[in-house]
């Protein structure tokens, strides 16, 4: 291939290498590897020539004798029934092996295949549960759009922890970091009640479910503090007394 002579200016490669049915440049190639890639191309070339030379000099010193005629009359080719195709589908006996084989491959596929539609179904029903509390939080959302501020006041001098309506919502009980628990009017945001009884603070307040002002007996108020105490207040003696 060295022998070759090849052009070295870069478009008569360019030219030679697209007559020859090659790409111009390949990529990260310089201008002598293409040239180089040409006298490849060439030499390949100039190969399978002399071989095809080769195999016609073959072909003519052995030229191929044409096949002598049959006599008139004379019977073809015999078929045999072992010569004809099978074309009928058929079956064959399977040993005590293949078939305890196959059982057993049925019985773990089936298992597979119930764990697969079970981890499908349970994913389904998740996603569900998820897209109804999705549209449950958006339709929250939306609804507080048109909410709009009624009242406020200043619950304590730290943050308030808990809050809570009367049952029958006239009232207001509201914690705080400072272990009180207050009671407000719920219309006029006034102040009813201090309720003390703990110097940690308040986690959780909770009205009896029958505790209203208008009915005879206590209305009475829980309020849970980090101290891991439950104190238990009459809110109408507080407010009796102020």
């Amino acid at each position: 291939a060295r022998s070759i002579n090849v052009p070295t200016a870069i478009p008569e490669i360019k030219l030679q290498l697209r007559e020859l049915g090659h790409p111009i440049t390949l990529f990260g190639e310089d201008h002598a590897d293409r040239r180089e890639r040409l006298r490849e191309v060439i030499a390949r070339l100039e190969l399978d020539q002399e071989q095809l030379d080769k195999l016609q000099a073959i072909i003519n010193q052995n030229p191929l004798q044409p096949a002598a005629p049959s006599a008139p009359g004379a019977a073809g080719p015999t078929i045999t029934t072992q010569d004809k195709v099978q074309k009928e589908v058929f079956y064959s006996p399977a040993t005590e092996a293949m078939i305890a084989a196959r059982k057993e491959i049925a019985t773990y596929s089936f298992a597979k295949s119930q764990q697969r539609l079970n981890n499908t179904r349970r994913i389904r029903e998740t996603e569900e549960l998820e897209n109804e509390e999705n549209k449950a939080v958006h339709e929250l959302y939306t609804h507080s759009k048109d909410l709009t501020l009624n009242a406020s006041q200043v619950g304590d001098d730290r943050p308030i922890t808990t809050v809570r309506y009367s049952p029958d919502g006239n009232f207001v009980c509201s914690g705080s970091l400072s272990g009180v628990v207050k009671v407000w009017d719920s219309t006029s945001l006034a102040n009813k009640a201090v309720l003390r009884g703990t110097l940690d603070r308040i986690t959780a307040v909770s009205w009896h479910p029958e505790a209203r002002f208008d009915r005879d007996g206590p209305m009475l108020l829980a309020a849970s503090s980090a101290e891991g105490c439950v104190h238990i207040y009459d809110f109408k003696k507080f407010a009796d007394q102020d």
